[in-house]
């Protein structure tokens, strides 16, 4: 398995727009989340952290009776 990876806690976000159309899921390009742990990691990106980072391309696992998101550290959009 690869170091460059994050635990990442999702922050889950309003799927309604202001005009009450619901957007699914799969429409959003990127996620917001809290990074829970992390690995050997290039650039400088803290645990507590809130990361953007792309959609649809994270392993989804249960951690300390929690849904968090796996995903590599090339996929990191932004630091908030």
């Amino acid at each position: 398995m690869d170091k460059s990876v994050l635990l990442v806690s999702p922050i889950v976000c309003e799927t309604k727009s202001k005009l009450g159309i619901i957007l699914p899921s799969k429409v959003r390009l990127y996620q917001e989340g809290i990074v829970k742990k992390i690995g050997e990691l290039e650039q400088d990106i803290k645990v507590g952290d809130k990361i953007m980072y792309a959609n649809n391309i994270q392993t989804e696992i249960d951690y300390e009776n929690e849904k968090c998101h796996l995903i590599d550290e090339v996929y990191v959009l932004a630091i908030l």
